[in-house]
């Protein structure tokens, strides 16, 4: 299950009119000003819909940044971090479901016994807070990892949502 959406997102990044469109900056440009557009589109509820594509849209392995630079420009530094937070951990919820559901066994053998998924498994929640502060590690990555390992959902849950407000903010504010 979870190789099959894996080799989805793989053909669309990498075989499709999309994927080579938005491997260029001219391309992610373009997708950038043609979603901010059709979110402004929406008037008064397009927070509603700039949360809901948010967490879809990192779901399916969509740059978090370039929607963060979305939310940071329609919504301004304040109203944009709570949207960007919003919609970051409704796709790390759908991710961690995802592959829960998906990828249980694929996942777990790669991980099992090592030190990582022993650590995790007493600390889930220490575990992914720290992992969520630092910058370098993937969060997509992070977010179907953690689906398939030893984490009680109220863990990551939480320590995502405390673990993303730093860096949520920063981005926002730099991009308004």
């Amino acid at each position: 299950g979870l190789v099959l959406f894996l080799l989805m997102i793989l053909y669309i990044f990498n075989l499709t009119d999309f994927g080579n469109n938005f491997k260029s900056v001219e391309g992610r440009v373009m997708y950038e000003q043609v979603l901010a557009n059709y979110i402004a589109g929406f008037g008064i509820i397009s927070p509603i819909i700039f949360i809901l594509i948010y967490g879809i849209l990192t779901a399916l392995f969509f740059p978090g940044i370039i929607l963060t630079f979305i939310g940071a420009t329609l919504f301004g530094a304040i109203k944009g971090t709570v949207y960007n937070l919003i919609g970051a951990v409704i796709g790390a919820v759908i991710c961690f479901f995802i592959s829960k559901l998906l990828g249980k066994r694929f996942i777990e053998g790669l991980f099992k016994n090592t030190k990582f998924y022993n650590k995790i498994e007493g600390n889930g929640f220490n575990a992914i807070f720290i992992l969520r502060l630092i910058p370098l590690v993937p969060y997509n990555a992070l977010n179907f990892i953690s689906g398939v390992l030893k984490i009680k959902f109220k863990d990551y849950f939480w320590a995502s949502l405390l673990g993303v407000i730093p860096g949520t903010f920063v981005y926002t504010y730099l991009f308004d």
